[in-house]
């Protein structure tokens, strides 16, 4: 009786065992991917759920502080954050510091790959002095400068490294020895540039290739035609978009070709890759429309005519943007192009605001992340990331991205640069016009003038 009982109470004890470690086992993966999704247990002992911050520097190996709390691992680094506000701070031996106020959200990603801290101790190092410089122009990837005291020549620098190197380029049979150059616009590939000059009374139009200048082209001499407007429709350069008395046409480089009239009554236009959009003159109104090749074109809106209207078009992670303003007011749409079966209004209206001016300017950059509208010392800037819309003012009216996600201006003879939300506003060096950011992130270069002289000059800003 004894033994039957042991072993009735043995089999029950052995019963209950599986039973609790099973049970053991389900809380636990159930816990575990409760903490997989970012839920976690907060000091007031209420369940919530955190969001996941991605944290890239340049350089990398910077010292992180979240809420006065320095982490345990340096950038690049990924952490679990509670919902709501926080202070971050970024910081290295040597360099500045960078920092920011985020907002996680319960179940989002929030990444950080722009902070970009630089060098405290720094040597000016002049790298060209010129006489009589004509223009200077950097192209938007850190890898070259173009300058010229003349149109005979001009002069190309490799800035790609630590070492700079030169090459003379001539460009006379191209450019009028008389002529002023007004405007220079580099495609993305940053072999051609499209540069608008003044001979005597006339504005001409050139296609130089910096890789082979023999295989530049004088547009307005070669197709007789007086251009308002040009610009790349391609990174290699290879196809332009062009205005000329109100008609759009594309032009084939290599091919020596021009189209017949895409579209007419046209007053500006916008193209990114392979979409097209413009703005036509209709009676009273203004048209703004996107380009179909082999139908009819879309009318996306219509405008009343007296309105100053900007446009851009950008896709950011698969997803299609239509930015314009009218006026000051500001509209930014992203979804699926309209079409003959979808209108604007099927798109998602991310952003309509009055903003604070009447932009001149309307440019996407980072990768299609980042929309700005300028005017003078005015920018609003749209987040595509985020979708955020910051306004600030800057010091001087000739701002432009210094490198992806920092915005620079020269004022007062510094320098001063702030990230692409008007944070982190530092003064970095004393220099006029334009500067850039290397292409290997160690170098700042910019213009300063010593003695009637305007000089290139470098620092380093990254070991």
């Amino acid at each position: 009786m004894d033994k039957e009982h042991k072993k009735k109470m043995h089999t029950i004890k052995v019963i209950i065992t599986e039973i609790v470690m099973v049970l053991v086992a389900i809380v636990t993966v159930i816990v575990l991917t409760f903490l997989a999704m970012g839920y976690n247990v907060n000091r007031n002992g209420e369940l919530g759920q955190s969001g996941l911050l991605q944290l890239k520097s340049i350089p990398t190996g910077a010292m992180v502080e979240i809420d006065g709390e320095i982490m345990f691992s340096k950038t690049n680094m990924s952490r679990m954050l509670s919902e709501g506000k926080h202070k971050l701070v970024v910081s290295k031996d040597g360099y500045d510091t960078w920092e920011k106020e985020i907002v996680s959200d319960p179940g989002w990603l929030l990444k950080l790959d722009y902070p970009r801290l630089f060098l405290k101790e720094r040597t000016p190092e002049k790298v060209r002095d010129t006489e009589n410089l004509q223009f200077v122009s950097m192209d938007d990837s850190g890898t070259q400068i173009l300058y010229a005291t003349n149109n005979d020549k001009w002069q190309l620098l490799n800035i790609r490294g630590d070492e700079v190197s030169e090459q003379s380029l001539n460009v006379s049979e191209y450019i009028g020895k008389e002529a002023q150059i007004t405007n220079i616009k580099w495609n993305k590939n940053s072999d051609k540039v499209l540069v608008r000059a003044k001979n005597r009374e006339n504005i001409e139009w050139s296609l130089i290739n910096l890789k082979n200048v023999d295989s530049s082209l004088n547009l307005t001499q070669k197709f007789a035609f007086n251009f308002d407007m040009i610009e790349f429709s391609t990174d290699s350069g290879e196809r332009l978009i062009v205005l000329e008395n109100g008609n759009l046409r594309s032009i084939l480089a290599s091919e020596r070709t021009v189209s017949q009239v895409m579209a007419k009554n046209v007053e500006s236009f916008y193209n990114n890759d392979t979409n097209l959009a413009y703005i036509a003159i209709s009676g009273t109104k203004k048209n703004l429309m996107l380009y179909q090749e082999g139908s009819n074109d879309i009318l996306v809106t219509e405008l009343n005519n007296a309105s100053k209207v900007k446009v851009s078009l950008s896709d950011y992670l698969n997803k299609k943007y239509i930015s314009f303003t009218i006026d000051s007011r500001l509209f930014i749409y992203r979804g699926e192009y309209p079409t003959a079966e979808r209108t604007l209004s099927d798109m998602e209206l991310v952003v309509e605001k009055d903003i604070k001016f009447i932009p001149d300017e309307l440019v996407v950059w980072a990768e299609d992340q980042l929309i700005m509208v300028k005017s003078g010392k005015n920018i609003a800037m749209f987040n595509a990331e985020l979708s955020e819309l910051s306004e600030y003012e800057v010091e001087g009216e000739n701002a432009f991205f210094l490198a992806p996600y920092l915005v620079g201006v020269t004022a007062n003879g510094q320098l001063i640069v702030r990230d692409f939300d008007g944070n982190n506003r530092r003064e970095l060096a004393v220099a006029e016009l334009r500067a850039t950011i290397s292409k290997n992130n160690k170098w700042l270069y910019y213009l300063n003038t010593v003695d009637s002289k305007v000089a290139i000059y470098r620092e380093k800003i990254m070991d």
